[in-house]
């Protein structure tokens, strides 16, 4: 992991495949190797690595679960992102997460969801995730991208507002801001180009 975090990706790669080799069910292992895959744009190699740690039956820490479901929302695996967000928010779960980690597992289960095509899910998971840390300006910018998508305009705006209003400067909600610009006028657009004109 030293070797990771310094930026010597060789040599952080070849210390955790020996890792690996020496012990296949060392929880955390596999995990570092995908991370490492996915900083390097090997995205193949980092979906056999995460599917590989999801193989280990194990009882994670919560912290580390959460690190695992970030990895397999940015490497496209998100139903097994969901699938381990489920487990770990699971109320039977011997390893309960504190509010802050319930928090960010609901906001990571939401965004699964999003991109698993469940909207209306996944919009529920990040309200929850909002009551219990108010200011999560990226649970705000995943309800407003939920909006859009359902064509709700102005629930997507007033999300937009209220996360423009804790970040006012922040680049990326100014380009979603554009996003449901476009979004609105294009919708605007296709509903008066499929206006038929009246009969004289």
């Amino acid at each position: 992991e030293l070797a990771m975090d310094a930026g010597h990706m060789d040599a952080a790669q070849l210390d955790l495949e020996m890792a690996g080799r020496l012990a296949p069910d060392l929880p955390g292992v596999q995990l570092r190797l995908a991370q490492l895959c996915r900083k390097r744009g090997k995205l193949e190699a980092a979906r056999q690595h995460a599917r590989n740690e999801l193989g280990l039956e194990i009882h994670r820490e919560p912290a580390q679960t959460l690190e695992l479901a970030q990895l397999l929302i940015e490497i496209s695996m998100p139903e097994p992102a969901r699938l381990v967000l489920t487990g770990l928010l699971d109320e039977e779960n011997p390893l309960q997460p504190t509010r802050q980690q319930r928090s960010t597992a609901l906001l990571y289960r939401g965004a699964s969801l999003l991109l698993l095509q469940q909207h209306r899910k996944g919009i529920i998971d990040c309200r929850r995730a909002l009551k219990l840390a108010p200011t999560n300006t990226l649970a705000m910018h995943n309800l407003v991208l939920a909006h859009i998508e359902l064509r709700e305009f102005q629930r997507a705006r007033y999300w937009l507002r209220r996360a423009v209003e804790l970040r006012p400067n922040d680049t990326q909600l100014r380009s979603l801001g554009l996003r449901l610009l476009r979004s609105v006028v294009a919708s605007w657009w296709q509903r008066i180009t499929l206006r038929k004109p009246k009969a004289v």
